[in-house]
């Protein structure tokens, strides 16, 4: 019979990569639709999901993922299924731990990354709103 797991269960393997993940310093986490982002200086780098962990990635570790045929989480919007850039972690990974920190390293990495290029772009965006401001103030009006 398969079980949706309780909330208790999902709090007691968030806790257990919580402490497998210990050496790389102080880690956070929030509640996420249902699940658990893990992350490191705000920076979410592993999604916890019904007893799950899936690490970001991109084209740099992506082959590390499947080689084992790891599987990316989805959500479904209006119908279609949307696969995101985090990977499932393979249980021979999250065994041997100095592997495990290896991949979470490199999630880390990735995930700092992406939201070094988000803030980018919110600066250009604030930016233009301000130099707009000030030109159609002073100049059109």
């Amino acid at each position: 019979m398969n079980k949706k797991k309780s909330i208790k269960d999902k709090n007691e393997f968030l806790n257990y990569m919580l402490d497998l993940l210990e050496p790389m310093g102080e880690l956070s986490y929030k509640p996420l639709f249902g699940g658990y982002a893990i992350c490191k200086h705000d920076a979410a780098f592993a999604l916890v999901f019904d007893g799950t962990v899936y690490f970001k990635t991109d084209t740099t570790n992506r082959k590390d993922y499947e080689s084992y045929n790891s599987n990316p989480l989805t959500y479904r919007k209006q119908g279609k299924t949307i696969s995101l850039s985090n990977l499932e972690v393979p249980a021979e990974v999250i065994e041997d731990q100095d592997r495990l920190l290896q991949w979470a390293n490199t999630a880390y990495k990735i995930a700092k990354n992406v939201r070094k290029k988000n803030n980018k772009s919110k600066d250009k965006w604030k930016n233009y709103l301000y130099t707009s401001f000030w030109y159609w103030h002073f100049i059109v009006l």
